[in-house]
């Protein structure tokens, strides 16, 4: 009894990624050869397991990859700064506490009046932005402002309650109340990575889909 003879597991997974068709595999045969013989279709039912877990791996790497791309690329919208906070945090470093002091910024979307609190860090390994201080400064000011004057607010990240976090200021600028934002690199992003994962499947297409 063999499970692999002159169709080698090797060349199973050849005609998958090269070959035009695609094997069909039943109880009594694996790789079309019929002296390879598995005892009560015990392989076929390995290889439907192996099927779906690499269908569920494919899913979830899908899922993670664009909840990344959504998380990374920055987003904005037209807001009313409402308030300015800087609280004092401890982070573990090495085991030990260290206080740090972290600017938070409280703006009411224009769109429909949502209050939200955004994080003002320096992200310097992201876009380089190490101009925390000058933002706080700006969005004091527009507090102070007896207009409420509109602005543009452009930031990367979620707010999980869960986890404390709190979405990320890149730029706080002042803009007219009928201003729009329009997040291009967003655009730019998604269309990049939906072209690379097109490329991908075509390329592994009967990987993929097998």
């Amino acid at each position: 009894m063999k499970w692999f003879g002159p169709c080698s597991q090797s060349s199973y997974f050849e005609r998958h990624l090269f070959s035009p068709t695609i094997p069909i595999i039943g109880k009594d045969d694996f790789c079309h050869d019929p002296k390879i013989r598995t005892p009560d279709g015990r392989l076929e039912d390995v290889m439907i397991v192996l099927r779906w877990v690499k269908r569920i791996l494919l899913f979830l790497f899908l899922i993670s990859s664009l909840l990344l791309l959504d998380y990374m690329l920055p987003n904005g919208r037209l807001v009313h700064v409402v308030g300015t906070e800087v609280k004092r945090v401890n982070e573990q470093v090495n085991g030990e506490e260290k206080p740090r002091d972290v600017y938070f910024i409280a703006a009411d979307d224009v769109s429909n009046g949502a209050t939200r609190v955004y994080r003002n860090e320096d992200a310097w390994l992201y876009l380089f932005k190490m101009n925390s201080a000058d933002i706080q400064g700006q969005a004091q000011s527009l507090v102070q402002d007896d207009d409420k004057p509109s602005a543009i607010l452009r930031y990367y990240g979620y707010r999980i309650q869960l986890f404390s976090m709190f979405p990320n200021i890149l730029t706080l600028q002042r803009a007219e109340p009928e201003a729009q934002y329009t997040p291009w690199l967003r655009y730019v992003g998604f269309g990049l990575y939906g072209f690379l994962l097109l490329l991908v499947v075509f390329r592994f297409r009967y990987f993929v889909f097998d």
